[in-house]
Formats: structure tokens, C-alpha cells, sequence
């Protein structure tokens, strides 16, 4: 029998959410669970899973690329509402969106960012995302550079890599729980925010942004 689109699609989010539900918290192992164990978890049969996604992997990739194709959605709308002439701006709106994005699943955020069960700069489908966020930024780090923002003796491979590996480093502490520990009293969303806001002011040596206190508006 035939299915539609409005048959597929909830089914789809099923195995989906059955898919993070099981590999979340290392509760599987090393490997991802099977098709089986997918649908069994989300209640279909196996057939009508296998007319939905060919197996685990391919579950596991539509996982990671929706996630991915939404953080692409999030930062791309916060940079353009920044100042379009304010460069240190947009790399603090793709910051905040990215904790943003992080926050508002970090279940999806622990699952598809362990590599036991993909690697999102090998897979072909997933890296042109990561590939796309890293040009951004390394545009707009060259544009605050350009504009005097940042020295021209700067070493802009570094500058991209800190203002990652804290920008991640931010969610992933939420997500392994981690993060509220060191300063308890405060929401931990706004703690990272506030936190990268202050990494980037220290980066450009500059405390008067308007970005830097809080006036980019959210979308």
C-alpha cells in the first residue's frame, strides 16, 4: 500500500525522536542501535520503518542534517539582524544563535556530535554544513581585522579556532551538565551568552559594541 506524505512525516519523526532517545546519554554503547531497536522503541513495525529510511545510518544522517540545516536557518537570520556595518556584531549574533540553536535541544546536540555514531566532517551530506558556518566566520573575523577591529598581526586561524572551540565548549558543558555548577545563581543559557559576549569583547579589545551589551534583537 501506498503512503503519503502526511502518513510518512509523523512516522518519520517518530524514529526520530526514538533514534536520540536511545543514543542519548551513551546508553547504547559504541554503535548505533538498529532499525529494529528504533522502531520497536517508537512503536511501528520494521516494514513500515524500512519504507521510511533504508537503515540506522541513514536515520542517523537525516538526524544530523535537519539539526544542522536548522543551525544554518538560526545564525544566517541573527547575523542579518545585526548592524550590517558592525562585523564584531554578526560574530557575536552567530555566537548567540549557535548557543541558541544548542540549547533549545541538547539531546540532538550530545547525539550528533558523538562520534561513535557519525562524523559530521566525513560524511558528505553534513560537512558543506559545517564547511559553511566555518567561511562565515572567517569572513567576518577578516572583515573586523579589515575594519580595524581586530590587529592586523592577528593570526586569524587562532581567532577561528578559540572562538569555536568556546562557542562549543559553552554547549557542550551545558549538555553534559556542567555548565550551571560554576556560577549556580544564573540561567545557564544566559551565563553562555553572556560569557561569549565577554570572549569577543576581550578578542576586538573593544567594551563599547552594541553587540557586546546585548542590543543585537532576537529573531
Amino acid at each position: 500500500m501506498s503512503r503519503t506524505i502526511e502518513d510518512v512525516m509523523p512516522n518519520h519523526d517518530k524514529l526520530t525522536a526514538a533514534l536520540v532517545r536511545l543514543t542519548d546519554g551513551r546508553a547504547n554503547g559504541a554503535s548505533l542501535p538498529s532499525l529494529a531497536q528504533i522502531a520497536d522503541s517508537a512503536g511501528l513495525e520494521l516494514d513500515i520503518a524500512r519504507d521510511i529510511v533504508e537503515d540506522e545510518h541513514e536515520l542517523m544522517i537525516a538526524v544530523a542534517e535537519v539539526a544542522l540545516i536548522k543551525m544554518i536557518d538560526w545564525t544566517t537570520r541573527r547575523i542579518t539582524s545585526a548592524p550590517v556595518d558592525d562585523p564584531v556584531a554578526q560574530i557575536t549574533a552567530l555566537g548567540e544563535a549557535y548557543l541558541d540553536w544548542a540549547f533549545d535541544d541538547l539531546a540532538a546536540f550530545r547525539v550528533i556530535y558523538d562520534r561513535r555514531y557519525i562524523d559530521l566532517d566525513n560524511e558528505p551530506r553534513l560537512s558543506r554544513y559545517a564547511e559553511s558556518i566555518r567561511r562565515l566566520v572567517l569572513g567576518l573575523i577578516e572583515r573586523a581585522r579589515d575594519s580595524g577591529r581586530i590587529s592586523r598581526d592577528a593570526d586569524i586561524d587562532v581567532l577561528m579556532l578559540a572562538a569555536r572551540a568556546f562557542v562549543y565548549g559553552l554547549a557542550r558543558m551545558a549538555a553534559d551538565d556542567h555548565l550551571q555548577g560554576w556560577v549556580p545563581t544564573e540561567e545557564p543559557l544566559e551565563l553562555s551568552k553572556r560569557s561569549f559576549r565577554d570572549y569577543v569583547s576581550r578578542m576586538v579589545g573593544d567594551q563599547s559594541a552594541a553587540a557586546l551589551n546585548g542590543t543585537i534583537p532576537v529573531v
